[in-house]
């Protein structure tokens, strides 16, 4: 029974069972049937079986099927909120409470009207008045309600208030007086202690002077904690998700209209970023190779060069001479180290090489110098050459469920019609009249202000 509707079902339902059925069900062996919605308190003879009942009644039509539960060990069996016991000379009756009753009331500390605290201890006292069969029952269970409003702070004299005035209420016999028909207008007031209190008052006794036919009746409203003021940080705009934005060119005012799930960040410097590349912030750069490749390399170039010199026979190295890489140390040559000198076969080795090493590097990271525009921001700017920067990003409509965002922007791009959106909606629109007109929007067929066509 999750459904509003279910109860109204239900008793419609088993209304029309009984019409049908409650002849044979008395037949074979019921002698009293009480119903509340689909719950029903029934009596039985003693030579009659409730298995047997319980397969009967559910018979009768195929979604039904008919559990019980019997009286226990002391007679007693629990049916709504009333416990009825079977006695010798009767039945007894007194409030049952679920295992699971915990016992929570509105606390008497808690900021809420008196009246809503008065309710909470006089419903419990008017169904004991009409629910125990004695007066013993109902002395112990106006001893379970004071305890119970005890747990939650309510004073001994504030218990025993509620308790005479609902005895008072019900045993004293009510006389009717003839009354005049009154028109009632309710007056929702918000609760704010006892300001709201002498506000009602007041407005009360001025309709009453002023318009005798009509009542007024003010009904004080408490707000949860997070109405008055807020409890947690505002979302940066940066920050915010589950949006429709819009992006405007500064210099002619053509805009595109999109959504994101993510970050307005995230999606703003991924629009910004494909204008970058086309702009040429994105260059390529000269990757320099590494010291320890470059150590490598040159011990690989000296022995190059060494090979050279001895094939074409110069072994003298007064004049030209070739350091190799090794450790040498004050200590060992008892001299400072002399200037090392570089012949011009050495020189174009070592360009040739740097050279080779820089094209070698490059290769592995390719760049392409024709690059293509990928998003409507990227394409504006090769078209038009404008710039738009992320001053130019606004959020105008906001949404969490991912279906309804796509509902708003299409609704946004319909509304507004802006000219770099490549679609006229994000999801199908058939609620309306002109139906779905086709998957790209064609700009000819739909006129705009200030266009020409």
């Amino acid at each position: 029974m999750g459904a509003p509707i279910a109860p109204l079902m239900a008793e419609l339902f088993m209304a029309d069972f009984e019409e049908k059925n409650l002849l044979s069900i008395r037949q074979n062996g019921v002698r009293f049937w009480c119903r509340y919605v689909d719950d029903t308190f029934v009596l039985l003879e003693k030579h009659v079986d409730p298995y047997t009942i319980a397969a009967l009644l559910s018979s009768f039509h195929l979604s039904l099927t008919f559990t019980f539960e019997s009286e226990d060990e002391n007679n007693s069996i629990p049916f709504l909120d009333v416990q009825i016991t079977r006695s010798s000379p009767g039945f007894s009756t007194k409030v049952y409470r679920k295992s699971t009753f915990t016992g929570l009331l509105t606390r008497w500390d808690s900021y809420v009207p008196d009246i809503y605290k008065g309710n909470a201890i006089g419903t419990m006292v008017y169904r004991a008045i009409r629910i125990c069969s004695s007066y013993k029952l109902l002395d112990e269970e106006f001893e379970k309600i004071r305890e119970t409003a005890g747990h939650n702070g309510y004073p001994n004299w504030y218990i025993d208030k509620i308790i005479w005035e609902k005895l008072n209420q019900y045993y004293t016999p009510k006389v009717r007086e003839p009354t005049v028909l009154r028109e009632r207008v309710v007056l929702k007031v918000p609760f704010y202690g006892q300001a709201s209190l002498v506000y009602g008052r007041r407005v009360s006794a001025a309709v009453q002077h002023n318009f005798p036919l009509k009542e007024v009746k003010v009904v004080y409203e408490t707000e949860k904690l997070g109405k008055c003021f807020n409890t947690k940080d505002k979302v940066p705009t940066p920050l915010e998700s589950g949006i429709v934005y819009k992006v405007t060119c500064p210099v002619c005012n053509e805009f595109y209209v999109g959504k994101t799930y993510r970050h307005f960040c995230k999606r703003t410097e991924e629009h910004l970023s494909d204008q970058a590349k086309l702009i040429g912030i994105f260059e390529p750069t000269l990757v320099t190779p590494s010291l320890k490749a470059t150590k490598r390399n040159t011990l690989t170039l000296s022995g190059k060069v060494s090979k050279m010199k001895k094939s074409s026979g110069n072994t003298s190295c007064s004049s030209q001479r070739i350091t190799e890489s090794r450790c040498v140390t004050r200590s060992q040559t008892g001299c400072l180290p002399g200037l090392r000198t570089t012949s011009t076969l050495e020189l174009s080795l070592i360009e040739e090489t740097v050279e080779q090493l820089c094209c070698k590097n490059n290769n592995k990271r390719k760049y392409n110098s024709v690059y293509v525009a990928k998003s409507a921001i990227g394409k504006h700017y090769s078209n038009t050459g404008h710039v738009i920067t992320s001053n130019n990003f606004e959020i105008v409509l906001r949404e969490k469920q991912r279906y309804k965002l796509l509902v708003k922007e299409s609704l946004v791009i319909r509304a507004s019609l802006p000219m770099l959106n490549g679609t006229d909606r994000s999801v199908p629109l058939y609620v309306y009249s002109e139906g779905v007109i086709s998957n790209l929007w064609d700009r000819k067929r739909i006129p705009r202000e200030g266009v020409g066509g």
